[in-house]
């Protein structure tokens, strides 16, 4: 058999490329995991509804846990960074009286869900240290 130039270069690189090239957009369609078991942040999240819904604070826990650990440093980063939206130019400012009356349904549900006073030990808090922060910041 009479070798051609060139095809033992054309035939090592079906055998080695193609297959390398195969794996790699494999990899690409398969969906990302954000941890060590292989784990997407889909299935993640969609075990943590699971466990919501069936009120497992264990499991809920468990869910949490390792969503922390999957994201290690990026825990509390949001996913995408927050969009500013002006106020149209042609708004007219709200009155005194109308920004009260906007106010005051989520100040009488603050009020009437507030479990913490102003001397509480954040250490010793039976919920997030987030959810009075989250009445501060909106």
């Amino acid at each position: 058999m009479r070798c051609v130039p060139g095809t033992n270069r054309l035939s090592r690189l079906l055998r080695v490329g193609l297959p390398l090239c195969l794996i790699a957009l494999a990899a690409c369609a398969a969906p990302a995991s954000d941890d060590a078991t292989g784990t997407t942040a889909d299935a993640r999240r969609a075990a943590l509804t699971r466990a919501m819904a069936q009120r497992d604070a264990a499991a809920i826990h468990r869910e949490v846990e390792a969503a922390n650990r999957a994201l290690g440093d990026r825990v509390g980063v949001p996913e995408r960074p927050d969009r500013f939206e002006p106020i149209p130019r042609d708004a007219s400012p709200l009155t005194a009286d109308e920004a009260r009356r906007a106010v005051a349904p989520a100040l009488a549900r603050i009020a009437a869900l507030r479990w913490w006073s102003d001397d509480t030990d954040p250490r010793t808090l039976g919920h997030p240290r987030r959810e009075a922060a989250e009445v501060v910041t909106g």
